[in-house]
């Protein structure tokens, strides 16, 4: 439906329900990503309104939201905006690829692997996310400076704590490049 939030966990929609989240991958207390739907197609003005209370938009999601980053106290007024349909935490259910959420859900114990991760925001993230990956006891392996990506060596202990970093947008499996197009 367009009022539908279609992501890789669960699509539905917020205003009449959303999806129960295993405790083990729930976004932490002071977690500042957050998801913005607006009512409609988000205008330039609505994204505006939500800036100038201190929130910084970053990646679209379908159907007319955003992830954003902003503590607890703008959340809730951002809620209280016109144009506003929902907001609510972007937890780290929402940020695994389906086969490693199965895993820590199923008590798989994964060994270190090398993981893709895409930052929230490419410009700003990197060294911060860095320096967590390394104070967890994770390696960056690859920084590709100037892209969305960030390749890390990571446990699954250490993996299930990155989910929940908010520099993180997305991780899933890494693998060699190939070619995609003939």
């Amino acid at each position: 439906t367009p009022n539908s939030l279609l992501l890789k966990y669960a699509s539905f929609d917020p205003a009449k329900a959303t999806p129960t989240i295993p405790s083990v991958l729930r976004a932490s207390p002071n977690s500042q990503l957050w998801i913005v739907q607006f009512d409609g197609n988000p205008t330039e003005q609505g994204r505006k309104t939500i800036e100038a209370s201190g929130a910084e938009i970053h990646s679209y999601l379908p159907h007319n939201a955003y992830v954003v980053r902003m503590p607890a106290k703008p959340a809730d007024l951002v809620g209280q905006l016109d144009g506003i349909r929902y907001v609510g935490q972007y937890p780290a259910a929402y940020r695994l690829e389906s086969v490693l959420r199965d895993a820590i859900l199923n008590g798989t114990e994964l060994p270190t692997l090398r993981y893709n991760i895409v930052v929230v925001d490419k410009n700003n993230d990197k060294e911060s996310l860095e320096r967590r990956i390394e104070a967890i006891g994770g390696r960056v392996s690859h920084r590709h400076p100037g892209s969305i990506l960030f390749e890390v060596d990571l446990n699954g202990d250490q993996l299930l704590q990155a989910a929940s970093f908010d520099e993180v947008l997305w991780i899933d499996r890494w693998s060699a490049p190939e070619e995609d197009i003939d």
